[in-house]
């Protein structure tokens, strides 16, 4: 039995959510407020990495990240790209999950070195 079709919608949202924010991203005119778009990137690329190194731990994998951003600015059209292929990811992975992972326990490492554990709570 799959998992709470809640969960499903809730990332169609976050989906539904990056394109807007990027469709409006690509509205900013980048050289009358170079410095706002370049910190809008900054903000979502932040977004998209901690999303990045949430997936690996979910699926108990290694991450190649050693921040919750990265230290070069992509463009708006690779973060794009990689919104929505993170995005893609996630509405694969909910779509198959069982209800009972929904309360497992994933212990994991924090990009500064802190152990934590997530306990999900129960479905």
């Amino acid at each position: 039995m799959n998992a709470s079709p809640l969960i499903a919608t809730l990332f169609k949202y976050k989906a539904w959510a990056n394109d807007e924010i990027l469709t409006t991203m690509k509205r900013l005119d980048e050289k009358a407020h170079p410095d706002e778009r370049h910190t809008a990137i900054r903000i979502l690329n932040h977004t998209y990495v901690v999303d990045r190194i949430f997936a690996a731990n979910l699926q108990r994998l290694e991450h190649e990240y050693t921040a919750t951003n990265i230290s070069d600015t992509p463009t708006l059209e690779q973060l794009e790209s990689a919104v929505k292929k993170s995005g893609q990811w996630y509405l694969e992975y909910v779509s198959k999950l069982e209800t009972n992972a929904l309360s497992e326990s994933i212990d994991f490492t924090f990009t500064d070195g802190a152990l934590a554990v997530c306990d999900l709570p129960p479905g």
